[in-house]
């Protein structure tokens, strides 16, 4: 794992490779985990380190609404594997506009192939949670070619069995940090997603530990 994160440092493989912001790789703490997050892509927000930092908002709010609970189920930080599908930061020029385009969605197939994979295969972990609403759980989905059916609305906390290159993990779609709790940028879909998230994370986490 620590070769391949310091390959994924010097990653040329796209043509979204900026050379003053190399691509952010996660903390490595471990060889097997229990919970393995993905969020989408890295922000822009001052002093990011690693995926989900707790400099950033986004990092606050995956610790209050995702770790802490996690403590309560004595899942340790080092359980835990924080991702991201796209390693480098979304170009400034197109992150507006252009967010779906195909040059965006061929670059970030191109890097979950390449690292996403071999992250996973690497810290084999028992549950596997998308973050990013639907963004996150859709791309998944096509890159694999996971054989799931259903929108994420109905799936969203949910325990999915999927297939990743011949191997068997448990794949939880969740919503993104930012709205599991209150948000001012969303505020009708923060509501419904802080009750949806409060009822059922927790719950779902702990079912599928006792079962494994």
């Amino acid at each position: 794992m620590k070769t391949i994160l310091q390959d994924l440092v010097n990653c040329q493989k796209c043509n979204f490779v900026n050379q003053n912001y190399p691509p952010i790789t996660p903390s490595l703490h471990t060889s097997k985990v229990k919970i393995f997050f993905i969020g989408e892509n890295p922000s822009w927000e001052f002093g990011q380190r690693i995926p989900f930092d707790n400099l950033t908002n986004s990092g606050r709010k995956l610790f209050e609404n995702y770790i802490l609970p996690l403590k309560k189920l004595s899942i340790l930080e080092k359980d835990i594997w924080i991702t991201d599908l796209f390693k480098c930061r979304y170009p400034k020029n197109i992150k507006g506009n252009l967010r779906h385009s195909a040059e965006s969605t061929n670059n970030i197939n191109i890097c979950a192939q390449s690292w996403l994979l071999k992250e996973i295969e690497s810290v084999k972990p028992n549950i596997i949670v998308t973050l990013g609403d639907k963004e996150v759980f859709q791309r998944l989905r096509k890159i694999f070619q996971l054989n799931i059916s259903g929108t994420f609305n109905k799936l969203a906390y949910t325990k999915l069995t999927v297939h990743i290159n011949n191997e068997t993990y448990i794949l939880i779609p969740a919503c993104h940090p930012d709205i599991s709790s209150w948000n001012t940028r969303k505020n009708k879909a923060s509501l419904k997603w802080s009750v949806i998230h409060k009822n059922n994370f927790e719950n779902i986490i702990q079912e599928i530990l006792i079962q494994i």
